[in-house]
């Protein structure tokens, strides 16, 4: 079940006994990747509510923060270490880009550091004040309708296309259920804030003599993707560009998404931090995801241009490969392949191959 952007994303990697884990949003790993450069990873989900990684650069003068992720106790408890870590405030704020769950706890960011400059691309801007704006008054009602839904399915013991669930469907809409409800509980402390401050190629800021680039490589993930480049450190925070162990294409643009990897491979960094998942030094990973873009949209290209309508063409692409390299045997990361990469990637992939307008 595709519940959406922000609040869910991207479905779990997990084993059946992930149902005792603790809940998605309430812990990180801090690690220091370089000389005043600290990373915040997010545990991987179970299910697709889910919480992207975080990063602090320290300077001279101050502090950089890259993405807050979406759940503001948890933002908050990110401001407090930071703070143990240098007594310089936090000066700038960086969204990689528009999902609500690297944006939505600015906010308490905001709280503590008043004067701090929030800075995105314009396009992460437009979308995030075009799904964000009304946040408040619209998510407690689509959240409660998810719960609703999940709650008939595990009734009936179907979904609602009569699906019968199997045990493995009962144990993840479990999860999901929880998840979801304990996110309703967190919803009040969410208020969505926009940035003040836009660009479109690159920019610099400097934390006295630290230099921090702000890069749009080009479109990828999403229109307004960039990626924050420490020269002095060679660290990346590439959000949502890169996803380890399952991507996801919600929106994507997979010919552009290729070469934009090219050029972040490019930069040089001996450490990348991606917008989910573990911190990487090397750019395997960032490889197999280059291959399986590239796969996606030469499988799906020939089928499109055979004639075949998208329902067939789901049926007849195969990504199998790329599933059993990316997730192995896990079940939960194979569930995350099939829905939240293979079947909205399909989809854009499609689209692209027959030149259909694409947001």
């Amino acid at each position: 079940m595709a519940l959406g952007f922000g609040w869910l994303l991207l479905a779990a990697a997990a084993t059946t006994a992930a149902a005792d884990r603790p809940l998605t949003g309430v812990s990180y790993e801090m690690t220091a990747v370089a000389e005043g450069v600290y990373a915040f990873v997010a545990p991987e989900p179970r299910t697709g509510v889910v919480q992207g990684n975080s990063l602090a650069v320290v300077g001279d003068d101050g502090v950089l923060v890259v993405d807050t992720g979406q759940f503001p106790d948890l933002a908050r408890r990110m401001v407090a270490d930071i703070r143990k870590l240098t007594d310089k405030p936090i000066r700038f704020l960086v969204n990689t880009h528009w999902h609500g769950d690297h944006l939505l706890a600015n906010d308490q960011v905001r709280e503590v550091f008043p004067g701090l400059v929030n800075i995105v691309h314009a396009e992460t801007r437009r979308l995030a004040h075009k799904f964000y704006a009304d946040y408040n008054e619209k998510a407690p009602k689509r959240l409660a309708g998810y719960v609703a839904e999940i709650q008939e399915d595990l009734k009936k013991g179907q979904t609602k296309e009569a699906k019968p669930l199997s045990e493995d469907d009962r144990v993840y809409e479990g999860m999901e259920l929880r998840e979801i409800q304990a996110a309703i509980e967190r919803l009040p402390d969410i208020r969505y804030a926009p940035a003040e401050v836009t660009f479109t190629g690159e920019m610099s800021v400097y934390l006295g003599s630290r230099e921090v680039k702000l890069i749009h490589l080009g479109r990828g993930n999403t229109p307004g993707d960039i990626v924050v480049w420490v020269p002095d450190a060679k660290v990346v925070a590439a959000g949502d560009l890169v996803v380890n162990p399952t991507p996801y294409s919600f929106g994507s643009y997979h010919g552009d998404w290729i070469e934009t990897l090219k050029k972040l491979k490019a930069l040089g960094a001996t450490t990348l931090v991606p917008g989910h998942g573990p911190v990487m030094a090397d750019a395997a990973y960032v490889d197999t995801l280059i291959e399986l873009l590239e796969a996606t949209r030469s499988r799906v290209a020939a089928a499109a241009k055979d004639g075949l309508s998208l329902e067939n063409t789901r049926k007849k692409v195969d990504l199998g490969d790329f599933k059993q390299r990316l997730a192995g045997d896990d079940l939960w990361r194979r569930r995350a392949f099939d829905d939240f990469f293979v079947t909205p990637g399909i989809e854009r992939a499609y689209k692209e191959a027959k030149g259909e307008p694409m947001e």
